[in-house]
């Protein structure tokens, strides 16, 4: 099947059985994650076993340039956005462009904003690497999902991760009308945010499993804001068919009869036949 027949499938949270697949793919990272040692096994390929300071990578400039420069993509949804809604007030702007913006704007404050920066990093308590007794620290290890105590301990989900994830956000604009250039945009961002995840893995500030949450985060947020501000807004594309009349007096195979109308006279039939 064509990447291009599976956007309702990743994306329209309207459907009876709706986002099976993302669904069952997260349920099962937080499996493996959960029930075995994955995080400390990915956070270990990093640290070079000292007490104190022990991941190299932490200083690393290409890696603090990706720290200071990984909220950007969202700066650059939010700014754009807002620079959209404001140019509506003195010119004309088509009202797709400004759902558009206002779907942008409400998930980057729903997303990167509310849910990760302020209620699960405030308020989860789960310990960065660094600060956990495998790797020199103090804290014990939790797993995924695993609360602990509120406190200087803001490794679940990863905030720099949540905004490089932030550039699949156009996906959810264009997957009616341009599925392909929406599984282009899926992938990139996709891509931005694993780039800027693994960043902060080899630092020791995150755990591989606040990358993968951070991905979920943004995309089910984007799949809700979806269905309540943009369904059945815009209609999907569909390919042009033939006119009823034209279907009914078009012959279905080469050299076969065109078909008659059931609705003339007998005699009429007959004589058309």
């Amino acid at each position: 099947m064509p990447f291009a027949r599976w956007d309702r499938l990743l994306f329209d949270a309207g459907q009876k059985v709706p986002l099976v697949g993302p669904c069952l793919l997260v349920l099962l990272a937080t499996l493996v994650f959960r029930l075995t040692n994955a995080d400390l096994l990915v956070s270990g390929l990093f640290h070079d076993g000292t007490s104190t300071g022990g991941f190299p990578l932490l200083n690393h400039p290409a890696l603090v340039g990706l720290y200071y420069w990984g909220l950007t993509p969202a700066w650059l949804l939010g700014i754009g956005s807002l620079a959209l809604l404001a140019a509506s007030a003195f010119c004309s702007v088509p009202a797709g462009g400004k759902r558009g913006a206002v779907f942008l704007l409400v998930l980057l404050a729903v997303g990167p904003i509310s849910l990760v920066n302020v209620a699960y990093k405030g308020y989860w308590g789960r310990p960065r690497p660094d600060q956990t007794t495998h790797f020199g620290g103090s804290r014990p290890f939790l797993h995924v999902l695993e609360k602990g105590p509120v406190g200087d301990y803001h490794s679940f989900p990863s905030g720099h991760a949540t905004a490089g994830f932030c550039m699949l956000a156009p996906a959810f604009l264009l997957y009616r009308r341009r599925p392909r250039l929406a599984g282009a945009c899926l992938a990139f961002g996709l891509m931005c945010g694993v780039v800027v995840g693994m960043g902060r893995v080899m630092q020791g500030r995150h755990f591989a499993s606040d990358v993968a949450w951070a991905a979920a985060v943004v995309y089910f947020t984007g799949c809700a804001l979806d269905y309540l501000i943009l369904d059945k807004t815009t209609p999907p594309r569909k390919r042009a068919r033939p006119a009823a009349a034209d279907r009914r007096s078009a012959p279905s195979k080469e050299g076969s009869k065109p078909r008659i109308p059931a609705a003339l006279p007998t005699k009429q039939r007959r004589e058309a036949a």
